[in-house]
């Protein structure tokens, strides 16, 4: 799979060549002959002559095997690693320098004979976006050794640290690492998950070392500052690395330039690229080769593999398609990964943390719900193409269309559907942060203001509709914002950077941060649960805010995509409180006088409300409601092109 132009293995090859490594035993359990294909046409070829190959790379495949476990048990068998060794997964992306890391392993082996490994860390506070739900780890250790005492993966509300810890002169605990899966490993590490046959992983192997009484080695750690180190081993590190790749954190493992011209804001055009008039390419964005992007489409944080062809008015955001993907007109996908040669026609709803597989094609007019997995065949019991349901006239055709199936994981609890929002949760990924940060926000919740409790309501509410626990976070830090900001007349440019300072610390994407940013401003200084509301009420106070709040909302809406935001925002608004549907058209008027969203902005975002139906609500009534700011604004337009003529 590609990861910014380049295969997601080349990044691993790339970053263990820049640390030295010669020699490479390349562990695989399956698809051996595409890595076999990829690599004899890249740089790490083994058909080039000896002294002209950057590493040298042997390949054992073994579809049998199932875990780390297996792998290191095979190795061992065979023999053939006599030597230390990095122990590292092949969807690594790193920077770091990790020479001296070896040199302070081989140091402490030959003062400590028991010594066996060193576990490699990044510092990593809660919050941080390589730092995610179910790979963080705390950990004690000798202060003046570095060697680990006490080892467990995070995420329990309490820790039982044994006695034995107290006989150490000093102990750290850490608590902010994330792990990028790195080890530098004496050859006993292999002896010892073959005299475990049970251990499967490099966790059970390390709590094996450390608590029983039969293992007398050691395992020593190393925390790294400088760098970056992550795994894509989950769909959102896979976009969270790849945004961070385009960024250029990683530097030197950036896209080919040979392949791609780079542009202002980490834009990434390959060659042959066709980008459609009013078009946007707003930031983090790779269009490979042949890749077609429609007129008025929106891309941001989304990487286009080659001869990808993108319809009108599309709006991509932390997206990554394979080569080959075909997307009709008005398609709207957000935390998305679509697989090579897919198909997605016009007219087609993508819910969020829908991965879609190589060669899927939905039907039109179809919806696809949060957290969906699909793949192209059916499969039956056995894991087998069933194909005695397509009799080849269509009659074998899905609900989602002529080659799309849900995934079935052999995983999943069987009363669990794979579209629902845990299982979304579950196998997506998130970013971690402590129970602490919980109950921070809940005294924080206490002690607010009537419009916090009020949101505070409505955020237990949205629980049920799948909104992450971060995007709620943002918001109320956006709402006391906000608040503060009309209360005490904070200036626009401090409060801007307020709301980004906390949209790094939760990771929180473009369309949440305008979405939030509206919210906060459109609800400041109004009680919602107030018996005496009313559209009288609300409007001049709705209007206050929008004035003194202009230069904030101009700053969040100078991109196309930045109004489409607002205006889903103002849709929200409108589902979550009826009462501003009767203000809607005025709001969005005082809007588009005071010059934050478009005239052109507004009759889109009304067409696409208009295309849902007359029976869906609030889109229905949202849209007789704005019938007369329309035709004004379509009068208007019509007489600006007339005096231009």
């Amino acid at each position: 799979m590609s990861m910014a132009g380049r295969p997601l293995l080349d990044y691993t090859l790339e970053s263990l060549f820049l640390n030295g490594v010669n020699e490479v035993i390349l562990y695989l359990s399956n698809s051996p002959s595409s890595i076999r294909s990829w690599l004899a046409t890249s740089k790490w070829s083994q058909d080039l002559p000896t002294v002209c190959r950057p590493l040298n790379i042997s390949i054992i495949v073994n579809e049998d095997c199932r875990s780390v476990g297996d792998a290191c048990r095979d190795l061992d068998e065979k023999g053939i690693v006599r030597g230390d060794f990095l122990l590292v997964s092949g969807d690594l992306v790193a920077s770091v320098k990790l020479e001296q890391v070896v040199e302070k392993h081989r140091a402490r082996a030959a003062v400590d004979k028991h010594s066996i490994m060193t576990k490699v860390y990044m510092q990593a506070q809660p919050g941080n976006c390589l730092r995610t739900r179910g790979s963080e780890v705390v950990l004690a250790c000798d202060k003046a050794t570095q060697q680990i005492l006490f080892y467990q993966r995070s995420g329990q509300a309490a820790y039982n640290f044994p006695v034995e810890l107290f006989q150490h002169d000093e102990v750290s605990v850490c608590y902010d690492l994330s792990d990028p899966g790195i080890s530098v490993c004496h050859p006993a590490v292999l002896a010892l998950f073959s005299d475990n046959f049970d251990i499967q992983d490099m966790d059970t192997l390390t709590a094996e070392i450390l608590e029983s009484d039969l293992v007398d080695s050691t395992i020593y750690m190393e925390s790294l500052v400088e760098g970056m180190a992550a795994r894509a081993f989950s769909p959102y590190m896979f976009l969270t690395l790849s945004n961070m790749v385009m960024s250029r954190w990683f530097y030197p493992l950036v896209p080919p330039s040979k392949s791609f011209k780079s542009g202002g804001n980490n834009v990434y055009r390959g060659m042959d690229c066709e980008v459609g008039k009013g078009s946007l390419l707003e930031e983090e964005v790779l269009l490979g080769h042949g890749s077609v992007v429609g007129a008025g489409s929106s891309l941001t944080q989304t990487s286009l593999g080659s001869n990808c062809v993108i319809g009108k008015d599309c709006v991509l955001s932390n997206c990554v398609l394979e080569d080959g993907v075909t997307l009709g007109s008005l398609v709207v996908l957000n935390n998305c990964i679509i697989g090579k040669g897919a198909i997605i026609p016009n007219g087609v709803k993508i819910g969020g943390k829908v991965i879609l597989g190589a060669g899927v094609e939905l039907r039109e007019g179809v919806t696809i719900p949060d957290g969906a997995r699909m793949i192209a065949t059916d499969e039956d019991d056995w894991g087998e193409d069933d194909d005695d349901n397509d009799d080849g006239d269509g009659a074998g055709m899905s609900e989602w269309g002529p080659k799309a199936y849900v995934y079935k994981d052999d995983n999943a609890d069987d009363d669990e559907s794979v579209t629902s929002e845990k299982f979304a949760q579950d196998t997506w990924g998130e970013v971690y942060f402590t129970e602490d940060d919980d109950s921070s926000d809940e005294s924080a919740d206490e002690e607010s203001d009537q419009e916090f409790e009020d949101f505070e309501i409505e955020s237990e509410e949205e629980t049920t509709g799948g909104e992450h626990d971060d995007v709620k976070n943002f918001r109320r830090e956006v709402i006391d914002s906000i608040a503060r900001g009309l209360e005490q007349g904070v200036a626009s440019d401090n409060l801007v950077l307020e709301i980004n300072g906390s949209k790094h610390a939760w990771n929180i994407t473009l369309s949440e941060v305008n979405q939030c940013v509206l919210y906060a401003v459109l609800t400041a200084n109004i009680s919602l649960t107030s018996d005496q509301l009313s559209a009288a009420t609300v409007l001049p106070t709705v209007l206050k805010n929008i004035s003194t709040l202009q230069q904030l909302l101009t700053k969040y809406s100078r991109s196309k995509s930045g109004q489409l935001y607002y205006l889903e925002g103002m849709e929200s608004m409108v589902a979550r409180h009826p009462i501003y549907l009767d203000i809607l058209a005025k709001v969005l008027h005082n809007l588009y006088d005071k010059e934050v969203l478009s005239d052109e902005s507004i009759i889109s975002w009304y067409k696409k409300l208009g295309s849902a139906g007359p029976e869906v609500e609030p889109q229905a009534s949202i849209c007789t409601k704005l019938e007369p700011l329309i035709a004004w604004l379509e009068e208007s337009d019509s007489d600006s092109e007339e005096d231009s003529e």
